[in-house]
């Protein structure tokens, strides 16, 4: 719904009113909320969007030129256009060659909640849909990747932090161990009607075999052992 109304608010110049109490003939959902600070929200960050590609007009020699022939003629042979001050190429709002408006409108839909970080081509396809500049899929390809990039660098702080907390441990044949499993998961071993109580280790089990797995992580292939365990008696010297 919100990307519906933003593709519809982007071409309009407008403003929205609020009628309270008995000024408001039509009750709806809307009068009723006292502050509609979300509608609000979204309303000022396409005002704002807009504001943008204005100004870019202005620091664009290209488009300050092609602005002017269209205040004059309203349109001309190439497909631009010109509607409410924003010039229009094939019915899509023209950026020209302005780096602050084609990083707003990429912010806006692909890395705020509203893109939700989709991936270049779904991403060209909703920018294509509703705005026009000169090398766009490549702009988009470029900011997208520096995007990933970032990503997978904050991907790896967060993971470096939380490995301080970590300890390798390693186990031979023969060890007795305890074995954390996920409780709302893993139901094989014991099941209690509220899982929240559920113990997080269970065991102690014995080792009977260590196999070798791989597993694939973002620095490379590493070889991760894995035991075979199996339930059976605790020794004597760990009963109390």
């Amino acid at each position: 719904m919100q990307q519906k109304a933003f593709i519809k608010l982007l071409g309009l110049q407008y403003k929205i009113l609020y009628k309270k109490g008995l000024e408001n003939k039509a009750v709806d959902a809307l009068s009723r909320q006292a502050e509609p600070s979300s509608l609000a929200a979204f309303t000022a960050s396409t005002l704002k969007l807009l504001e943008i590609i204005l100004e870019g007009y202005q620091q664009d020699d290209q488009t300050k030129q092609l602005l002017t022939e269209l205040s004059i003629t309203g349109s001309n042979d190439k497909g631009f256009t010109l509607s409410d001050g924003l010039i229009k190429y094939e019915n899509r709002i023209w950026l020209g060659n302005h780096k602050e408006a084609q990083q707003a409108v990429l912010l806006a839909l692909h890395s705020s909640g509203l893109g939700g970080h989709s991936g270049i081509t779904a991403t060209y396809q909703k920018v294509k849909s509703l705005f026009a500049w000169s090398n766009m899929k490549q702009f988009i390809t470029d900011y997208i990747n520096a995007c990933e990039h970032n990503l997978a660098r904050a991907q790896q702080r967060m993971q470096h932090q939380a490995d301080k907390h970590r300890q390798e441990r390693s186990f031979d044949v023969g060890d007795w161990v305890y074995v954390k499993l996920q409780p709302h998961i893993q139901q094989s071993v014991q099941c209690r009607s509220n899982q929240k109580l559920n113990y997080k280790y269970f065991g102690p089990y014995l080792i009977l075999q260590t196999v070798l797995a791989e597993r694939l992580n973002l620095v490379g292939r590493r070889v991760i052992p894995t035991v075979l365990v199996q339930r059976e008696s605790c020794p004597e010297h760990w009963a109390t």
